[in-house]
């Protein structure tokens, strides 16, 4: 896939804001698990 097909496919999804929405969904998933797994592995 070239760059302005990449281009035209994010625009096309919504351009930058959805872009970064899922970035921050995607950080605070990880986040989350991070907060789960943080007292697991302090108890062992």
């Amino acid at each position: 896939m070239n760059i302005l097909m990449l281009t035209q496919d994010f625009l096309s999804r919504g351009g930058v804001s959805t872009f970064l929405e899922n970035i921050c969904n995607e950080l605070q998933h990880k986040g989350h698990v991070i907060d789960v797994l943080t007292p697991l592995i302090n108890k062992n």
